[in-house]
This record gives C-alpha cells, structure tokens and sequence, in this order.
C-alpha cells in the first residue's frame, strides 16, 4: 500500500527532498486470500513534508492518493482524492 501526497488542486505532486514524488508505503501479506479486515497504519512524516521544496501547508492545502499494489509494482486498486 502506498500513500501519494498531492497539492490541494489534486493534481500537483509533493516532492520529497530529492524533488521525487513523494511517497509512504507499508507491506503486508495477507496470511490467506479470505483475509477481508485488515488494517494499516502509515506515518507520513511532518518534517519531510516541512523540507518539501514545493509545498506550503498554509497555501497549497493537501490531498492524497493510497494506492494498492503487488509484489511486482502493479497498481492493483487506486482510490483518488482524498482529502485531508
């Protein structure tokens, strides 16, 4: 699961301090394929978001995607625009 943290227009990435897109990610393996409640906690870290080059909290506003993928990186489910 990875979660994608964009601008407030929903469109304008968050860049980490490398200027990649930024993003916060957790694995888990589901211990049967009938495993329905499972929960997942994931930290996106204040201070990375603080040292981002492109993002003002008090401007910008924040939204973000979560992501669902694989072993091998492909994207299994997406939800969109959810906002903070």
């Amino acid at each position: 699961m990875c979660v994608y943290p964009y601008k407030g227009d929903n469109m304008t990435e968050i860049l980490d301090v490398d200027e990649d897109q930024m993003c916060v990610y957790g694995e888990y393996i589901a211990p049967s394929n009938n495993e329905r409640n499972v929960r997942a906690l994931l930290t996106l870290p204040y201070l990375e978001l603080a040292a981002s080059s492109n993002w003002d909290p008090d401007v910008d506003g924040i939204t973000f995607d979560i992501v669902f993928e694989n072993e091998d990186e492909d994207t299994l489910y997406r939800l969109e625009d959810i906002l903070y």
